[in-house]
């Protein structure tokens, strides 16, 4: 469970989990407010970065906080001043990805943690849908999230652990995050694989020498998410909730198992044989993402599904208190009044030029005062 808006009746949703005592309330000018993740392991006995729901002050003056996920690494070593090859890795994928989303916030570290922020996508994770979904919603949460995929593998990486809870449902899209097990489509690494075997490829649960864990396995995983849709807890293979002794048993065939999967809980034909076609057992047989797209707009319908209404976060109510001098930056900041984004940069140089002019005659004309009084 990573990031989650949960659907509530008052005016403002809850969101995430309560801190717990050794967790981090402020990380330079973002107030940590809750845990995106259940459970009590703590930032010392967790070899990744945990996620953290976090508030930031608005860039610009008078404006709204900003919503944040906080991804937190605590220093190891005798140093204090090295991270795991794991989180390492964690937080340098987090931040490609943020940057290449148009999501980025700000990263940085202090003596005893390491941390990428990036803003809090508003939606509901997957696994947390309500049951009453249709399935023309279901199917067009599918479609939506192979054009994420589709849109992935084109720019030359692997998610690598794409499951329910790491998909966040909009009323536009669907967002993959967690990017933790990510890695460039070609290359191979020797960091442990962190990815749910549940919902994982055969060639990440089982591995054999020489096959290689790129874009086809996440063909693979979204064909069990699009199943546990419409079935949770069911894999195709095991005929039942997952069983790695029975998985496994079945990768020892000849040429993988020889069995026709019961996909009968996906009512849609067309959702149906792309599921299929998707939980091929040997990699070689899947599709790509492009192509799986292509073979479910040929048969899309003209109805388009209304979305559920959504309880959002608003901003306004996570007013965060600040220094005055930090104020002060943000107003002479890129993005206040004065920056880049409001003033050209000769101007503002200008302004900055007669400020220092008018402030050094006004100096000089009080040291000429004061030793005219004296």
């Amino acid at each position: 469970m990573t990031e989650q808006t949960v659907l509530a009746t008052d005016s403002r949703p809850e969101i995430g989990y309560e801190l717990l005592e050794s967790d981090p309330r402020r990380l330079d000018g973002i107030s940590i407010k809750r845990r995106l993740r259940p459970g009590h392991i703590t930032l010392a006995e967790s070899a990744k970065p945990l996620p953290f729901f976090g508030v930031a002050p608005g860039r610009q003056p008078n404006s709204d906080p900003v919503l944040l996920t906080v991804k937190v690494a605590r220093f190891i070593g005798a140093d204090r001043r090295t991270l795991g090859p794991i989180a390492e890795n964690c937080l340098a994928e987090e931040k490609t990805w943020a940057r290449a989303e148009d999501l980025f916030h700000s990263a940085g570290e202090d003596a005893t943690y390491r941390w990428v922020a990036r803003r809090f996508i508003q939606g509901v994770p997957m696994n947390r849908l309500d049951a009453s979904t249709g399935v023309e919603l279901k199917r067009l949460y599918a479609d939506y999230l192979l054009a994420e995929i589709a849109q992935l593998h084109t720019s030359g990486e692997a998610h690598l652990d794409i499951k329910p809870s790491n998909v966040i449902v909009t009323p536009t899209r669907t967002w993959l995050i967690d990017f933790e097990s990510s890695r460039d489509a070609d290359a191979s690494t020797s960091l442990p694989m962190l990815t749910t075997a549940s919902f994982a490829s055969p060639e990440q649960v089982l591995p054999r020498p020489g096959r290689r864990v790129g874009p086809p396995s996440d063909l693979f995983s979204w064909g069990l998410t699009v199943v546990w849709l419409f079935r949770p807890d069911y894999h195709p293979y095991c005929e039942g909730r997952f069983d790695p002794v029975a998985l496994a048993a079945l990768g020892d065939a000849p040429g993988g198992p020889q069995k026709v999967l019961d996909l009968g809980c996906i009512p849609d034909p067309a959702l149906r044989e792309a599921v299929r076609r998707a939980l091929a057992w040997a990699p070689e047989l899947r599709p790509s993402a492009t192509e799986l797209r292509q073979q479910l707009s040929e048969h899309a319908t003209a109805v388009i599904p209304e979305m559920p209404v959504t309880v959002v976060l608003d901003p306004a109510d996570f007013a965060v208190a600040e220094p005055w001098w930090r104020t002060a930056l943000r107003y002479a900041g890129p993005d206040g009044p004065f920056g880049d984004k409001h003033v050209p940069a000769l101007v503002r140089a200008t302004a900055y030029l007669g400020g220092a002019v008018v402030a050094l005659f006004v100096a000089v004309l009080l040291l000429w005062l004061i030793g005219v009084v004296v």
